[in-house]
């Protein structure tokens, strides 16, 4: 059996290992459009139990990198992660979240990231966390740069979702020590 990784961030948040009891939670907050509007296909809509089934089994078996719950005073809210890189790229790892829409407006995304983002930093070798944001999901970019991430580029017309062609920005941050120690 896997430990119970438990990151106290404050407030009553907290980032936990995902359980089979949240299946229900995660359907429920995961079955709404405008979630997955700002996320890849891979996270379907409607968002169903079996989907929720599905994907606790991912994370159980390892297949989706890290990904940890958000809990809000106990209670399921969304999810974040870091799914690592390979080959050339392998100290970077791109980091997600969602956030069920009562959670919203809150700054809860905001802590939960900037706690994630120091917990991959210390605990495993990446030195380099970034993410891809569609063009219209403007609170998904000050969450990244609340939490530290800098614009590197916008990539034109690089993602097709619902229907339509959306340029996406890319963010990143940087460990500074590790990437300094790194450095020829």
């Amino acid at each position: 059996m896997k430990t119970r990784t438990e990151i106290d961030c404050g407030n009553g948040i907290t980032l936990a290992t995902l359980q089979p009891a949240d299946a229900e939670a995660i359907a429920q907050l995961a079955n709404n459009r405008t979630i997955w509007r700002n996320l890849r296909d891979a996270f379907p809509h409607p968002y169903t139990l079996s989907d929720a089934a599905s994907f606790l089994d991912a994370v159980e078996n390892g297949y989706l990198g890290l990904v940890l719950g958000i809990y809000v005073e106990g209670q399921f809210a969304g999810t974040t992660g870091v799914v690592p890189q390979t080959d050339v790229h392998r100290l970077s790892g791109e980091i997600g979240y969602w956030l069920g829409e009562p959670y919203w407006g809150r700054g809860i995304a905001t802590v939960a990231v900037g706690h994630l983002v120091r917990y991959v930093f210390e605990t495993t070798e990446l030195i380099r966390l970034f993410a891809g944001i569609f063009a219209y999901n403007k609170p998904s970019m000050r969450v990244l740069e609340k939490s530290g991430f800098t614009l590197d580029n916008v990539k034109k017309a690089a993602v097709y979702k619902d229907g339509k062609v959306w340029d996406e920005y890319r963010y990143s941050l940087l460990d500074e020590k590790k990437v300094t120690a790194l450095r020829p």
